[in-house]
């Protein structure tokens, strides 16, 4: 049963007069996609069992999502999970889960594709399941990141990488995904890199100007791409949380236990920029600062859903990073790692309830 019961969703990826074009059509009609990016809810998830993953699902419906896209990085969901999305007309976009180059070794490659077929033919008749990708970031980083240079990866090596990585995420995922799993099948996300304007034109788009690019929130506007998978900007967790997990007598501003708890080589830079920059405020204590990173965070988000939301039919979808994290401290989540909903999910939760 539930709203995707007898139905069919299939993914249309081709060419327009603006580029490619990214988006899904659910029962015949091409729908604009609200959701979010899904990590593991604790780093030893065989200690939290299958509940932990039906209330992730459970907080997406009460906030009116209709996609969650499963990271790369992370693991692959229970079966509850895919069940609770199903009944709850969550749709699944489900990386493998390849957040690093595969090596150039024929038992590696025969062992991940192994694993591959494995988790499609577990999944595949789920109503849920939308489309499966190849990977998180690997095209984009391997052509854009410098990659060669810091790795030392020169002529030979580099073709041999470039040859495995192409054939299994092009060809051999492909074969498992659309002939073994009849499922759609996209071989990387995202398809297009941010910061020039052609990566607005075609694909998917990871939009990163803001946090890593230092961009202020007005850029979000100007930077909408077909359909935007991922996009963030921290805050902190309540300090009633972070008291759980530091030392209360370390609870103030620049203090080494908080400083510790910021694992972005951005520092918190960028939270007290935008907080000058977009509130007009300068927090002086610890509690100022958190309510503060809050509501500029639910800002970023609210800029982006609001541009994404405005640019269709050119931009049919928008996912933002990351609904939840299995870190208590600060993170682009909007569901911190005790599960309290931040100011954020509640914006969002307004905007995707339209």
């Amino acid at each position: 049963g539930g709203p995707w019961a007898d139905r069919e969703i299939s993914f249309a990826h081709f060419s327009d007069t603006v580029g490619r074009q990214f988006s899904f059509i659910a029962n015949g009609r091409a729908i604009f996609v609200k959701g979010c990016n899904l990590v593991p809810p604790s780093l030893l998830p065989g200690q939290v069992g299958d509940s932990a993953w039906v209330t992730i699902v459970r907080d997406m419906q009460r906030a009116a999502f209709n996609m969650v896209r499963v990271w790369a990085g992370g693991v692959y969901p229970p079966e509850a999970f895919f069940d609770a999305c199903d009944t709850s007309g969550i749709m699944v976009w489900q990386d493998f889960m390849f957040a690093n180059p595969v090596p150039s070794d024929e038992g590696f490659l025969s062992n991940a594709q192994r694993e591959a077929e494995e988790q499609v033919f577990r999944i595949r008749d789920h109503p849920c399941l939308a489309i499966m990708c190849g990977n998180n970031e690997l095209e984009v980083a391997w052509n854009n990141w410098g990659w060669q240079q810091r790795y030392g990866l020169h002529e030979q090596d580099s073709m041999q990488v470039s040859h495995a990585n192409e054939k299994f995420f092009n060809r051999d995922l492909l074969s498992i995904a659309a002939g073994f799993g009849h499922l759609p099948y996209t071989p990387t996300s995202p398809l297009s890199n941010w910061g020039n304007a052609e990566g607005l034109k075609s694909g998917d788009l990871h939009y990163w100007g803001v946090w890593h690019g230092d961009s202020a929130f007005s850029s979000f506007k100007n930077n909408v791409g077909r359909f935007v998978s991922e996009y963030g900007f921290q805050s902190y967790p309540d300090s009633a949380l972070l008291s759980h997990y530091i030392d209360p007598k370390e609870l103030y501003l620049g203090s080494p236990a908080m400083k510790r708890m910021q694992r972005s080589y951005k520092t918190d830079k960028p939270i007290w920029d935008a907080i000058k920059r977009e509130l007009g405020k300068e927090p002086k204590t610890l509690g100022e600062f958190i309510e503060d990173s809050q509501e500029v965070q639910a800002k970023a988000y609210r800029m982006a859903i609001e541009a994404h939301t405005a640019a269709q039919p050119h931009c049919m979808g928008t996912l933002f990073w990351q609904l939840n994290d299995c870190w208590p401290g600060p993170s682009w989540s909007l569901i911190d790692f005790e599960g309290n909903w931040k100011p954020g999910m509640y914006e969002v939760q307004r905007l995707y309830g339209r």
